[in-house]
């Protein structure tokens, strides 16, 4: 009888001590979701651009004769297939953009969202 009941007691503290409270316990970091379903130029594209490139491609300073200052410019860029191939090369090439570091694979997918709807100015 003891036996069965520190059994069953071990059994208890094992099972208790096997479960995750919540999703970053679980998988390591909080867990972030990427809604690529409703993407915008206002809300999502502008921000990303201004943030990665505008520093070196806009009305002042088009390196690479690449200007994507406004929608019509950025838009007119983000439906040339080279924009995208740019953006999704792999660490260590010369051609990444930005040349800092990769977009986050939100961003991109968001990008790709836009570009796929026609790139419109919402």
């Amino acid at each position: 009888m003891i036996r069965n009941i520190l059994s069953f007691a071990m059994s208890l503290v094992l099972a208790v001590g096997c479960t995750y409270n919540n999703s970053e316990d679980l998988y390591g970091g909080p867990v972030l979701l990427c809604d690529t379903a409703s993407v915008t130029f206002s809300q999502d594209i502008s921000g990303i651009i201004a943030q990665q490139c505008l520093l070196c491609h806009n009305d002042n300073n088009a390196t690479a004769g690449l200007n994507l200052e406004g929608h019509a410019k950025l838009s007119a860029a983000a439906l040339l297939n080279t924009f995208m191939d740019r953006v999704e090369r792999s660490v260590g090439d010369q051609l990444l953009m930005p040349p800092n570091g990769p977009l986050s694979d939100c961003d991109q997918s968001k990008l790709r969202a836009w570009i796929a709807e026609g790139a419109p100015n919402n």
